[in-house]
């Protein structure tokens, strides 16, 4: 994918998904049983959400990007606090 045609998806997406949490990964990757609880979470979501890696800015990062501010908030609630960074954003 181009330069171009990813802004242009992020941008789509931002209009779709307005809210977001951005959360880096511990540099061993999260447990199990948070990989799990990410994935089981996100599984009631399909169709409310999207999700992006950027790696480009010397930090990378996992945007997951939210139709609804409640279904950012309770994954920021669940998840914040196993990642090594971590922000939320409308």
């Amino acid at each position: 994918m181009s330069r171009m045609d990813r802004e242009k998806w992020r941008q789509e997406a931002n209009a779709k998904y307005p809210h977001h949490v951005d959360l880096t990964p511990p540099p061993d990757g999260y447990s199990g049983v948070v990989e799990e609880g990410i994935m089981e979470s996100f599984e009631s979501r399909v169709g409310a959400f999207d999700l992006f890696v950027d790696a480009e800015n010397g930090e990378p990062f996992i945007g997951y990007c939210f139709e609804r501010e409640a279904d950012a908030e309770a994954s920021h609630a669940l998840f914040a606090a196993a990642a090594d960074r971590r922000s939320k954003k409308q």
